[in-house]
This record gives C-alpha cells, sequence and structure tokens, in this order.
C-alpha cells in the first residue's frame, strides 16, 4: 500500500489567515484617534496575537506538516510517534470534553490506540482533512493488511 498522510484542515487553516488579518485592522479602528505613544503600544500588544496565527496558519498552510502517516509497516503520528503494526492492539473513537465556556462545553475528537504491551496512545483527530470515522477505517485497514502481509505461518 501506498503511504497516506492525513494533516490538518486547509479550510480552518485558511480562517484563521483571515480572522488575524481582519483583526489587525479591527484594532487600529478601535483605539484610532489621537496615536500617542501608549495608543501604538496598545495596538502593537493588541496585534502580536494576530500576527502570530498568521504566521502559524502560512507555515502549517507552507510546509503542509504531516499529522497522521500510514505506511505499510508502521503509523506515524506527528514524525515523531511510531507504531509499529505488529504492536497494535486495536482502536477506539471517542468524544471528550476539553473545556467550557459561556456557549457550553468544548469537545475534541480522539482516536485511541491500544497497544500490547498494554499501553495506549490518543490521536486527537479533529481538525484533520479526513474525518474521524474514515481515519478509524483507514486504520483498520492499514492494520488488515499488514496482519494479511505477515501470513498465517508467522503469527
Amino acid at each position: 500500500m501506498e503511504p497516506l498522510i492525513i494533516r490538518k484542515a486547509a479550510l480552518n487553516l485558511y480562517v484563521i489567515l483571515v480572522l488575524s488579518v481582519i483583526s489587525v485592522p479591527f484594532f487600529i479602528y478601535i483605539f484610532y484617534g489621537d496615536f500617542t505613544i501608549v495608543t501604538v503600544s496598545i495596538i502593537a500588544v493588541f496585534c502580536i496575537f494576530p500576527i502570530w496565527l498568521f504566521i502559524y496558519a502560512l507555515r502549517e498552510l507552507i510546509k503542509k506538516t504531516p499529522h497522521i502517516t500510514f505506511t505499510e509497516e508502521e503509523l506515524i503520528v506527528k514524525d515523531r510517534d511510531f507504531y509499529n503494526w505488529e504492536n497494535i492492539e486495536g482502536f477506539a473513537f471517542s468524544i471528550e470534553e476539553v473545556g467550557r465556556d459561556n456557549a457550553g462545553s468544548i469537545y475534541k475528537n480522539y482516536i485511541t490506540v491500544s497497544l500490547k504491551n498494554g499501553t495506549s496512545a490518543k490521536i486527537p483527530v479533529s481538525h484533520l482533512d479526513r474525518k474521524a470515522d474514515e481515519i478509524l477505517y483507514l486504520l483498520n485497514e492499514y492494520k488488515r493488511e499488514s496482519d494479511d502481509a505477515k501470513g498465517p505461518s508467522q503469527q
């Protein structure tokens, strides 16, 4: 099987780019008037976060950093965690509350990879370019392909 790469959803990154570009003139408009050293300092402080978000989103769009990579031999998460298919026991999908705000609860989607040594790894999948059920399907398919490639004599 060909290696399959799943990245952060580009639409989310474009939304961050647009919002960060819009927010800088918005802050300037709010503090428009006499441009003293205080107002210029306030505008600069308020613009740091949108500028940082803009740089982050632009960098992610240009680099197209892989979040999850499926290969024949292993599952790679964020280019740092490697899980061989033969060491993986199973997968589970979960939705967990990660916080609360005035509008209600904030939830995030996770896929938990259970390993044969009794440990597990939780992979956030909320903001990726594939839906969680599709990722779960791909995990099962790559795991099945790996098990089939081992053959019945090696199991």
